[in-house]
C-alpha cells in the first residue's frame, strides 16, 4: 500500500464513514429507537456526534492541507462543515417517519463542532498533532 492510500484509509476513510454512520442514524425510523426517559440525552447525544465528527474531519483537512493558508483555516473549515451538516441531517429527519428535526438538535450538532474547534486551540492540538500528519503525507 502506497503513502496516500495509507494516509486515506487512517485519515479521510473515518470521516467519510463517520458521516454515513450519523446519516443511518438519524435516518433510523423513530419507533426503532428505544425510549430513554432521561431529560436532555439526545442533545447530548447530537452533541457528541458532531463533536467526533468534527475531530475527525479536521484530521481529513490537515491531512491534505499542503499551503499555510489552508492550514491556518482548517478548523473553521471544519465547523463550518459540520455545521451546515448537522443543519442538513436535521433537515432531513423530516422525511423519517416519527422522527422531528429541532432547533434544539441543530444548535447541540453546531456546539459539538465550535466546542471541538475551542479545545483544540486550548490544547487538544497536542493529541492531534500535525507533524505526524506530514510524516506520512510527504
Amino acid at each position: 500500500m502506497n503513502q496516500n492510500n495509507k494516509g486515506f484509509w487512517i485519515y479521510v476513510a473515518p470521516a467519510i464513514f463517520y458521516g454515513i454512520l450519523i446519516i443511518i442514524a438519524t435516518g433510523t425510523p423513530g419507533d426503532r429507537i428505544p425510549a430513554i426517559d432521561i431529560p436532555g440525552l439526545d442533545k447530548v447525544v447530537h452533541f457528541g456526534m458532531h463533536f467526533i465528527f468534527a475531530m475527525l474531519i479536521h484530521r481529513a483537512l490537515l491531512y491534505h492541507a499542503n499551503g499555510n493558508l489552508l492550514k491556518a483555516h482548517t478548523l473553521i473549515l471544519t465547523v463550518v462543515f459540520v455545521s451546515i451538516f448537522g443543519i442538513v441531517v436535521e433537515w432531513y429527519q423530516t422525511f423519517i417517519p416519527e422522527r422531528f428535526p429541532t432547533i434544539g438538535d441543530a444548535i447541540a450538532n453546531i456546539l459539538g463542532a465550535v466546542i471541538y474547534m475551542l479545545l483544540y486551540n486550548m490544547g487538544l492540538n497536542r493529541i492531534w498533532p500535525e507533524r505526524r500528519i506530514r510524516i506520512l503525507r510527504n
